[in-house]
C-alpha cells in the first residue's frame, strides 16, 4: 500500500482499487480505514484528526458516522460539513448512520459520482478491497467536503468484478497481537489484543518485568522486547504493523481499550 501523498483525487483512485487499506492494525480493513488514509494520504489531514473519538464520543463511538458527529468540533479546517440534502462532488466523503436500513454498522466512503437519484458512485471499502461501487443514499448522514482538493482526471467506472481474494474483508490475522511503534519523543512499543490485561479496568495498568500492561494493549521501552514482538506479530514482516507520532499512537492505544472492553463477554 502507497503511504506518499497522492497530488490528486484522480491519482489517489487509480492508487488505491482493489487495495486493502488497514490503517490502525485493528480488526482489518474497514471503511474507516479508507477515510483515514484519503484524508492524510489525499487531502493532508493529520492521522490523529481522523479516528472516530479524536473530537468527542458517544453512544457511536468506534462507528465510522462518530466522525461525522463531531466534525464540527475539530475537523473544520480541512473539511465544510454538509448536511444530505447538499448536492455531492468528486472528493466529497459521505457517512451513513449506524443502524441505517443498508449500513447497519454505519458507512463512510469517497463520492466520485452521483449517477441517479438516491445513488452515489463512491471509492468504498468493505466488504471487499478498495473498489467503485454504487451505494444507494437510505440512511445518509452528510458529507465532508475537503476545503483544498484537486479533482484531477478521475475514473470512475464501477469495478466489474473483484478476485476471489478481495471479495471478504480479511479478519485481523485471526485476532492475533497487531504491534505499533511510537517513533517520539524516544520509541515505544505497544502490543494490542483484546485479551491483553482482560482483567484490568480502563486506565488501570500493571508492571510486568520490562513491560506495563493495560486494558487491550501492553508497552515497552525495551528495543529487544519491542522488535522481538514485531517478528512474531507483524504479518510476518519483520517490521512494527505501524510507526506513528505520539498522537497516532495514543489513539491506537485508546482504540486498543475500547475494543477489549466492546468485546468483552462476547464469543469472539
Amino acid at each position: 500500500m502507497a503511504t506518499s501523498r497522492a497530488p490528486n483525487l484522480g491519482a489517489y483512485v487509480a492508487r488505491v482499487r482493489g487495495d486493502y487499506i488497514d490503517v490502525d492494525g485493528q480488526v482489518g480493513a474497514q471503511c474507516w480505514d479508507l477515510w483515514s488514509h484519503y484524508a492524510t494520504q489525499c487531502l493532508g489531514v493529520p492521522s490523529w484528526a481522523t479516528y472516530t473519538e479524536a473530537f468527542g464520543d458517544g453512544p457511536h463511538v468506534w462507528f465510522a458516522c462518530d466522525v461525522y458527529h463531531h466534525a464540527r468540533a475539530g475537523l473544520t479546517k480541512w473539511f465544510e460539513v454538509l448536511g444530505p440534502g447538499a448536492a455531492p462532488r468528486p472528493g466529497d466523503v459521505a457517512f451513513w448512520e449506524l443502524g441505517s436500513a443498508w449500513y447497519r454498522d454505519s458507512h463512510v466512503a469517497i463520492v466520485l459520482d452521483a449517477p441517479r437519484p438516491r445513488m452515489l458512485r463512491c471509492l468504498t471499502q468493505n466488504p471487499g478491497a478498495v473498489q467503485i461501487a454504487d451505494l444507494i443514499t437510505d440512511g445518509l448522514l452528510g458529507y465532508l467536503r475537503p476545503r483544498a482538493l484537486t479533482a484531477g482526471t478521475v475514473n470512475s467506472a464501477k469495478t466489474k468484478t473483484l478476485r476471489a481474494s478481495q471479495k471478504l474483508t480479511p479478519e485481523e490475522d485471526d485476532m492475533k497481537p497487531t504491534v505499533h511503534r511510537r517513533t517520539g519523543p524516544a520509541p515505544e512499543w505497544t502490543r494490542a489484543h483484546p485479551d491483553i490485561g482482560a482483567d484490568l479496568a480502563p486506565g488501570a495498568k500493571r508492571a510486568d518485568g520490562k513491560v506495563t500492561v493495560f486494558r487491550g494493549y501492553e508497552v515497552t521501552t525495551d528495543v529487544a522486547t519491542g522488535t522481538a514482538w514485531a517478528r512474531t506479530h507483524a504479518r510476518g514482516l519483520g517490521g512494527e504493523t505501524s510507526s506513528t507520532d505520539r498522537a497516532g499512537y495514543m489513539a491506537i492505544q485508546a482504540q486498543a481499550t475500547r475494543l477489549s472492553v466492546a468485546l468483552a463477554g462476547k464469543d469472539r
